[in-house]
């Protein structure tokens, strides 16, 4: 089969062929131009006579040498050539195709036939007819251009077309076919198209009536069903239309196939639908009318004869006022419908409304009808569904009466009544739900019963509970939410609503609000379970008796009794200090009402006999039958212990356990007392450690607190038994003295003291020695009240500070007034740097190695208008006490910095500037920031600046201190330990501060050429600094003998009166202008 399918497309394909011969054969014989030629040069020796028509140029031109390449297509002129070469050189007779350029500009479209003649005599020439067939490659260009859009508009039709033959068998398809059927074309190609058929009976019945033939038969659309490959089935609509050759034979049928499964089912619905619209018409309760905009009546269902009494029969064709209009709704109606039909609109159209209708026997009836209209071709069409409302209405009125009466009750009840329905959402709600959940009726119809619900599991277990109690719950308690926020506990009773068949369609029920009797229980539970787990001791006991009836679980704790032995005793067996008849008695004023409650404290002795102190409240409960006393009691042992601590505490320093400021002066005012009494006198020594700040900065409170109790030891060795040695905080120490009989024995225990003090001290390691200073004063001589014997005393040991430290000072009249002056120097000192008293002084400092000034040490004076140039130790040391040391120091940073970048902007070798610094300052949160600010407002560089701190400084916070430094030091700051040596010069330290310069302490310098001792230290230093590769300078070099010991043992640099006292900065101005201008 397939051969013969393939057999008649060759003979289509040749009958072509023969046609396109027989047209090339014509356009070549109306154009063919003979001509010869030599093989080698290709150049004409011959052209026949129509060569000027071929291309326009004349004959005589084509003789011309290369003539022929030389018009070829340009395209063409290197192919062309070689192929003809070429078959010359095989000697082959050819034929090819080509282009060239007409005289005119036109492309020719050439057919070359070309032969090679050669014989014994006469050279090879060729021979050839040249045809000119461009209209051929025009028309062939068109044909496949049209083939090509046959093709594309043959495969783009949306619908599957098929080719088949005439004896049914498939040629062709496009590509919707493939879509359609599922096959390909290898599966479908020569197959008969009954494959396809869903039903094979409807391939025979199609190919007898529709494939026909005959002549002028005419195919019309018809719709079949087909099966696709997989099986699935679906309709469709076909048309077949024949396919006829030139001489008119039918030679196939193309077929056009389209899908019309979903139009089907679509149809098959409407048709359903049609049928039970049919059936609803017949069987619907409600009476259907259909009319048009005359009110003319043409459908009325059987329910309209049961509602309104007329037969179908009887009514078509006739009005609606004819009908079932009452008289006095006639005229109404009639306005209606003219309305309707001059706007198109009626206010009864789609809307359920109730009206009165007319019965056949003349009765008048409630309605309810509901009137949609339909608009077609111009004219109206309306269907009205009616429902007889008499029953209903008759229902109603009894409804409403007996709803009344419901809703009479329900609004009488306190409680509130609730109903909802299967679903639990709540559809009826009496007014007192208002008040128990603040939710009117009407906010709470249409919610969910169950999101009032505190605890959303409760509801179901109410569900649970009502359904396994047969639809019935009694005093089910469960919180519901109250619209304000907070719970309501409620009781509720409830049952199911049942219908017709007995099934649960909802639950009605009422609610009690039991919140206040919840809330008491929950009290009075709570209460007991705080009373029972008390740690206080609480007893009930009979009035009469006085047998325990009741003991919470404290008072078994605290005694050691169980619940049932203390019911067999009497709080007499408890309380060793009472005996029956004093309990007895104790409890009289109670029995008689004269008291309501008695307080007493006692002791209590537990079951092993140990005994502790209570406080004891006792009441008489009358209400109680029989009367009961109440006894709450409570273990009072640590507050016991707590009085007396805190009474110790008022009166003794708890770090060395000597009596305070508080205690004495109070022993202080008794022996006053004493003296005055028997005559005699009283010795107030006041005692300030000298640099116990140190001990604590350095070496940590921690080991200042164990000296400070060492001392207080060693300070109550050196009194007497009746002698009173106080701590009054921080480092001061006060001592009372009593019947002293002369100043010598005060002076005699003052130095007892002194010596006990000043003995070398080691703690944690460290061995340190501490001294004071002692001022006394003597009553009555120097005061007689302890105020006054206490100031004056204070006075003496600053004077005994003033002396020197470690000694004592009796107090005589002329230290107040030295006090007054120490108290007015601060005064002013206070106003000094905003009045600019303050000034700098510098003091240059030397390189040994070759003499030059490197840099200089800023020095603070005070400039006072009235007592002039006041000394550093007497201002310096009530800066630092003061605390205003922070702000001067920085004015101190600040002028220095600017005046050392005045020296180096005046020509100057740079200078570095060495500031000293307090502890205070570097303890400052804002110190960086200071120096900070001081090098930005100078515009110094950092390298040029060098602070200067004491060892002890290092020391206090360390690792803080240590930030600070190496934070300071990044900037490119230096930094210089002043007086090396004579605090806790270690190399351990030394390594993990950013320090650059060790200064000598001056008294080390002033003796070193004497004293071997301060000499060997020196040196040692001056080694440990070369070791770090540290800057060594010696303070208060004075003579040439010092300067040779230094220089001999490499002492970097020098500073000291021998080179230049401190000078303000004019007066060094000069000196180094001096020095730079000599070299030196």
């Amino acid at each position: 089969m397939q051969n013969d399918i393939t057999s008649r497309r060759k003979q289509i394909e040749q009958a072509l062929c023969k046609n396109e011969g027989f047209f090339r054969h014509l356009v070549e014989s109306a154009s063919a131009v003979p001509w010869e030629a030599d093989p080698s040069t290709l150049c004409f020796s011959y052209v026949g006579p129509k060569v000027d028509a071929l291309l326009g140029y004349p004959v005589e031109d084509w003789y011309q040498k290369n003539f022929w390449t030389r018009h070829l297509h340009p395209e063409d002129r290197e192919a062309t050539p070689s192929f003809r070469q070429a078959a010359i050189g095989r000697g082959e007779d050819h034929e090819f195709e080509y282009r060239m350029i007409a005289a005119d500009g036109r492309i020719v479209w050439i057919r070359d036939s070309v032969s090679i003649v050669k014989n014994d005599t006469d050279p090879v020439i060729l021979q050839g007819h040249m045809f000119d067939i461009t209209t051929y490659k025009l028309a062939t260009e068109a044909l496949a251009r049209s083939k090509v859009e046959f093709e594309a508009m043959f495969n783009s039709i949306p619908d599957a077309v098929m080719f088949v033959d005439t004896e049914r068998r498939i040629v062709m398809n496009n590509p919707a076919v493939h879509t359609m059927f599922g096959y390909s074309d290898e599966e479908l190609i020569g197959q008969t198209t009954e494959i396809l058929y869903a039903d094979k009976q409807d391939f025979r019945d199609q190919g007898r009536r529709r494939y026909r033939t005959g002549p002028d038969t005419v195919n019309a659309p018809y719709e079949v069903r087909y099966k696709r490959k997989d099986g699935t089935v679906f309709w469709t609509e076909t048309l077949g239309t024949q396919v006829k050759d030139a001489n008119g034979n039918i030679i196939g049928f193309i077929g056009m196939f389209r899908d019309i499964t979903k139009r089907k089912q679509a149809e098959a619905v409407l048709e359903d639908k049609e049928v039970r619209i049919r059936m609803i018409f017949e069987s619907t309760l409600d009476a259907l009318i259909v009319f048009d905009e005359k009110s003319i009546i043409s459908e009325w269902n059987p329910q309209a004869e049961i509602i309104f009494g007329w037969k179908e029969s009887e009514v078509i064709g006739r009005t609606l006022m004819e009908t079932i209009i009452p008289p006095n709704f006639r005229e109404r109606h009639q306005w209606g419908m003219e309305t309707l039909s001059a706007t198109d609109a009626g206010s009864i159209l789609n809307r359920r409304m109730e009206l009165r209708a007319l019965h056949r026997n003349g009765n008048e009836f409630p309605i309810e009808i509901t009137v949609s209209p339909l608009h077609h071709d111009e004219t109206w069409t309306f269907s009205a569904f009616v429902r007889d409302l008499t029953e209903r209405k008759q229902a109603e009125e009894m409804l409403r009466a007996s709803e009344q009466e419901l809703s009479a009750i329900l609004n009488s009840l306190q409680d509130a009544y609730y109903r909802v329905d299967s679903e639990g959402r709540i559809i009826r709600a009496s007014p007192p739900v208002q008040k128990l959940l603040g939710y009117t009726p009407e906010q709470l119809l249409g919610t969910m019963l169950a999101d009032l619900y505190v605890e959303p599991q409760r509801r179901e277990i109410f569900l649970r509970q009502l359904e396994e109690q047969g639809g019935v719950i009694e005093n089910y308690e469960t919180q519901l939410q109250h619209k304000d926020g907070f719970s309501v506990w409620v009781s509720t009773n409830a049952h199911y609503i049942r219908d017709k068949r007995g099934s649960p369609i909802g639950v009605e029920g009422i609610a009690r609000d039991i919140s206040k009797l919840k809330a008491a229980e929950d009290l009075n539970s709570r209460f007991g379970r705080i009373l029972d787990n008390s740690s206080n001791e609480i007893y009930v006991f009979d009035a009469d008796t006085l047998y325990f009836t009741q003991v919470n679980r404290g008072a078994c704790q605290n005694l050691g009794y169980s619940k049932q032995e203390l019911k067999g005793l009497t709080p007499v067996d408890l309380k060793p200090d009472y005996t029956w008849e004093d309990f007895t008695e104790l409890l009289q004023p109670l029995y008689r009402s004269e008291k309501k409650q008695i307080v007493l404290q006692t002791r209590h002795q537990r079951k092993d006999g140990t005994l502790y102190p209570i406080e004891v409240r006792l009441q008489l409960s009358q209400q109680e039958s029989p009367p009961v006393f109440v006894a709450f009691i409570q273990d009072i042992s640590v507050r016991i212990k707590n009085e007396k601590q805190l009474q110790y505490l008022a009166h003794y320093d708890a770090l060395t356990n000597l009596p305070n400021r508080v205690l004495f002066t109070d022993r202080l005012d008794q022996s006053l007392a004493r003296a005055r009494w028997h005559e005699y006198a009283v010795a107030v020594l006041f005692l300030d450690l000298d640099r116990f700040k140190i001990i604590n900065d350095t070496l940590g409170h921690n080991v200042g607190d164990q000296a400070l109790q060492a001392l207080s030891e060693r300070l109550n060795g050196c009194v007497h038994e009746g002698d009173t040695v106080a701590r009054l905080g921080g480092d001061e120490f006060a001592i009372v003295l009593e019947d002293i009989a002369s100043a010598d024995d005060v002076a005699h225990t003052a130095r007892k003291i002194l010596d006990a003090l000043s003995q070398p001290s080691r703690l944690d390691k460290y061995e340190f020695i501490i001294t004071t200073s002692i001022g006394i004063s003597l009553f009555p001589i120097d005061g007689e009240n302890t105020q006054t014997l206490l100031k004056h005393a204070d006075i003496a040991m600053y004077r005994a500070k003033d002396e020197g430290r470690n000694t004592y000072q009796f107090y005589s009249a002329d230290m107040s007034a030295k006090a007054f002056e120490r108290l007015n120097l601060e005064t002013n000192l206070r106003h000094a740097l905003e009045r600019e008293e303050f000034v700098l002084y510098y003091q240059p400092q030397q390189n040994l190695a070759d003499g030059s000034i490197f840099g200089v040490e800023a020095l603070l004076r005070w400039q006072h208008p009235d007592l002039g140039l006041i000394s550093p130790m007497e201002f310096i040391p009530l800066l630092e006490e003061t605390g205003l040391i922070i702000p001067v120091g920085e004015w101190v940073l600040h002028t220095a910095c600017l005046q050392a970048r005045a020296w180096n902007d005046s020509g100057l070798e740079p200078l570095c500037m060495s500031v000293n610094l307090s502890g205070r300052q570097t303890n400052n949160s804002n110190f960086i920031a200071t120096v900070e600010q001081a090098l930005k407002d100078s515009k110094l560089d950092p390298v040029l600046l060098e602070l200067e701190m004491t060892e002890s400084i290092l020391m206090h916070n360390m690792q803080t201190t240590i930030n600070t430094l190496e934070t300071i030091s990044k900037m490119g700051v230096r930094f210089a330990i002043d007086d090396f040596g004579t605090g806790y010069s270690s190399l351990s330290y030394l390594k993990r501060f950013p320090i650059n310069t060790l200064k000598i302490d001056y008294s080390f310098i002033r003796d070193l050429t004497k004293d071997p001792e301060d000499a060997t230290l020196v040196e040692a230093i001056i080694a440990m600094g070369r070791t770090l590769h540290l800057n060594v300078i010696a303070e208060g070099v004075e003579t040439e003998q010092q300067v040779k010991f230094l220089r001999m043992h490499e002492c970097d640099s020098i500073q000291g009166y021998l080179i230049s006292k401190p000078l303000p900065a004019q007066e060094l101005t000069a000196l180094l202008h001096e020095k730079f201008a000599t070299g030196r």
